[in-house]
């Protein structure tokens, strides 16, 4: 059930996490967040889930 390989799996997704908050924070609505520093804030939180959600099914629970 406990493989070492999880935990590398679950810092990503951690990372992941820290990063979205700090690219997301400081924005008063969605519009604002999405077109701020051309689209450079958006389109690395779009990355940051596809990676999340890639590094999710890697996890072996069994």
């Amino acid at each position: 059930m406990y493989d070492d390989k999880n935990l590398i799996h679950f810092f990503t997704i951690l990372e992941a996490i820290e990063k979205i908050n700090f690219y997301t924070e400081n924005f008063q609505d969605d519009e604002d967040f999405y077109f701020a520093n051309k689209q450079m804030n958006f389109n690395a939180v779009v990355n940051l889930l596809s990676a999340y959600t890639q590094k999710k099914s890697t996890i072996l629970l069994f």
